[in-house]
């Protein structure tokens, strides 16, 4: 879902149409399938280290290699901004939020 929120939020930051932003999905929904399998993030999805670290820089760096590849030019200083920026807030963000929640119930705040 994070993934998905982050084609079409950069989709529109960009002005692109709705072609484009299934480019974008074409690209990292693969990425991500990619980096859950490298990362074995089945094993414990909620952690942000080391599996959302992994997710996060593996999807980022193949999705960005893949527009790459698709556009046969490199992504601009922008799209690559903004793709390691929010999916850092998309991927990262929950898994934040679910280690903070786990540590308010283990210690009884």
């Amino acid at each position: 879902m994070a993934v998905i929120a982050f084609c079409v939020l950069v989709g529109l930051g960009l002005g692109e149409r709705p072609a484009d932003i299934l480019e974008l999905l074409a690209a990292f929904i693969p990425a991500l399938a990619l980096a859950w399998v490298a990362s074995r993030a089945w094993r414990n999805p909620a952690i942000v280290k080391p599996t959302g670290l992994g997710i996060w820089a593996a999807t980022a760096m193949v999705g960005l290699a893949v527009i790459a590849l698709i556009n046969n030019a490199r992504p601009t200083m922008t799209m690559a901004t903004l793709t390691v920026a929010l999916l850092g807030i998309l991927l990262l963000g929950w898994r934040g939020l679910v280690t903070l929640m786990n540590r308010n119930v283990t210690t009884g705040q």
